[in-house]
Formats: structure tokens, sequence, C-alpha cells
């Protein structure tokens, strides 16, 4: 018969099973949580919901009449509240209303997004933009011509 809390030169055999049950609680905790730490992780980089179809969603708000462009469009979630933010260049006044009346609505009724908010540009105007440069190029300079 061997003894089982010591070898032969009086060590402890107690290390192993310790190192054994920490791995396997590790393994349970990490296995357990990985969802809910995916989740906060992509709430925190503030990612795009992953069942929203966000070129679908571009395309439904370049098709609506009277939107010329659109830039900076960004859509997040945080908790279950989805946000979403853009901007539309319009081609006069007079369709503006119209024009966030229906995009608003596409968002909220057809991309189940809780809050929005677009700002409308005219087209041509003389706009004085301070923009943040953060290198050559900034967000604003990135626009889908509808």
């Amino acid at each position: 018969p061997m003894p089982v809390g010591h070898s032969a030169g009086g060590a402890s055999r107690w290390g192993y099973a310790d190192l054994l049950v920490a791995s396997i609680c590790v393994l349970h905790t990490f296995f357990t949580t990985r969802h809910a730490f995916r989740e906060s992780l992509m709430q925190l980089l503030m990612a795009c919901p992953r069942n929203l179809n966000l070129h679908a969603f571009q395309a439904s708000l370049c098709e609506v009449p009277g939107v010329l462009a659109m830039h900076d469009l960004h859509v997040w979630q945080i908790g279950p509240r989805r946000l979403c933010s853009a901007h539309f260049s319009v081609a006069n006044v007079a369709c503006a209303q119209q024009v966030l009346r229906d995009c608003s609505s596409i968002a909220q009724k057809e991309n189940h997004i809780d809050d929005v908010t677009f700002q409308i540009q005219v087209a041509g105007a003389d706009l004085q933009e301070d923009r943040l440069r953060l290198s050559s190029t900034t967000c604003h300079d990135t626009v889908r011509s509808c």
C-alpha cells in the first residue's frame, strides 16, 4: 500500500490535485461566462448590434425621397437600447422635415432602433464646420452619395 498524502521522499501529492481543481474551476468559469463577457465587450466598444444588417439599413435610408447623400452613420447598443446617428444632405429646406420623418420611421419601425439623432444639411449651403482632425482624414470626409 502506498501512502496517499506523501511520496516516498516526503513531498505532498495534493499539489497536483489543487492544480487540477483550480484548472477545472477556471475552465468552468470561462465557458459559462464567455457569452456575457462578449456582449459586455461589444457594448463597451460600441459595436453595431449583431442582428442588424447595416448595409441594408444604409441602403433603405438612401432610398428616402429627397436624400442626396448620407455620412457618419453610426449604430450601437447600450444595454437593450439601440441608438443611431447620421447626417443627411437634402436638396432644399422644404423637404427636410419629411426626410427626417421618413428616416426616423425606417430606423425605429423597420430596424427597431430606440433613439435616433439625424442631422439634416442642405446641399450646397455654405456651412462652416469645425472638424476634429486626428489624422489626415476625418469621419466627415466619407460621404455616400445616394
